[in-house]
């Protein structure tokens, strides 16, 4: 079973604050040629993704904009993870393993906004657009705050505000005036998200996917079906059971909304749990379960895992 107790050796888990981290908006990246792109392996397309390094690099505003919104969240409680601390250490590791790649004489597949969310660990984002309005000497700022599911992408809340008009020159002091428009009424509504994700499960996306003529419908496995012995295993393994089947034939099974326990419990502690981990459990279960079958999992991001299921060679 997936599911744990809430309270563990003493420990019962206590509701928090969610964690965020604050990136240019998806669009203004993009209107500004800050993106890049990059091969799905799990899809097989390319696609592309906002380049947050070549924004920080290139534009004079963007670090005080994310600076400013960071600190004020932080003056409410929330915890911060920094974007460019993290982007640093995405490229460390990544140097690393490329090195170790070509040493053994394998390119190695990276998707950067994945490697990003896996490293920073937020459970929400806060994508930020601003604009600066001029009335004569007098301006201000008019911000869009939009807060994001880190797991899913699922659009939490997008809040507009525009600030007071000063004459000052400082961004810092127009900045300040137009998130005050906001923060409150953001912060409600990413709270009562989180805490819906904390009472009945966080939501990730899961994926099955069969190899080798493997028929998911046919092929039988303890005396059931594939597709029924994975449907069960949803249905006692998911938080109340909930989970939605988005689609399902012969050799592919898509689970969305699917709601897991926010804490596991690992080495006689509770951690954080996330699509890898409810993967990795699922797929330790199918291969004790069903030894004549090969299971492997792919991580995308924290909020979702693809299983693949072949035959043993």
């Amino acid at each position: 079973m997936f599911a744990v107790s809430t309270a563990i050796f003493g420990q019962t888990p206590v509701k928090k604050k969610p964690t965020i981290m604050c990136v240019p908006d998806r669009n203004w990246c993009f209107e500004r040629g800050y993106k890049i792109s990059f091969k799905d392996e799990t899809r097989g397309t390319t696609k592309e993704n906002p380049d947050y390094r070549k924004a920080l690099d290139y534009d004079t505003e963007l670090k005080e904009v994310l600076a400013q919104i960071s600190q004020m969240f932080n003056e409410k409680g929330f915890t911060l993870q920094n974007l460019e601390a993290e982007l640093n250490i995405v490229e460390q590791k990544l140097a690393r393993t490329s090195t170790a790649g070509a040493y053994r004489g394998k390119e190695v597949a990276s998707n950067p906004y994945n490697d990003l969310m896996q490293q920073a660990k937020a459970d929400i984002l806060i994508n930020v657009r601003w604009k600066v309005n001029t009335f004569g000497p007098s301006r201000s700022i008019t911000i869009t705050l939009t807060a994001i599911d880190a797991y899913t992408g699922d659009e939490i809340a997008p809040i507009t505000g525009t600030g007071q008009q000063v004459t000052t020159p400082e961004l810092s002091i127009l900045l300040q005036s137009a998130v005050l428009s906001v923060i409150e009424p953001l912060q409600n509504q990413m709270q009562m998200y989180f805490d819906d994700l904390f009472e009945n499960g966080r939501k990730i996306n899961l994926n099955i996917v069969a190899w080798d003529e493997i028929n998911l419908e046919e092929e039988e496995c303890n005396g059931k079906s594939l597709y029924n012995l994975i449907t069960e295993w949803m249905e006692d393994n998911t938080k109340n059971g909930v989970h939605k089947e988005d689609l399902a034939n012969e050799t592919e099974i898509n689970y969305v909304q699917t709601r897991i326990d926010f804490f596991i419990e690992q080495r006689d502690k509770l951690i954080a749990s996330d699509a890898k981990k409810f993967g990795s459990v699922f797929e330790k279960y199918l291969e004790t379960t069903c030894s004549n079958f090969s299971i492997s999992t792919k991580q995308s991001g924290l909020g979702e895992v693809t299983l693949y299921i072949g035959l043993k060679q």
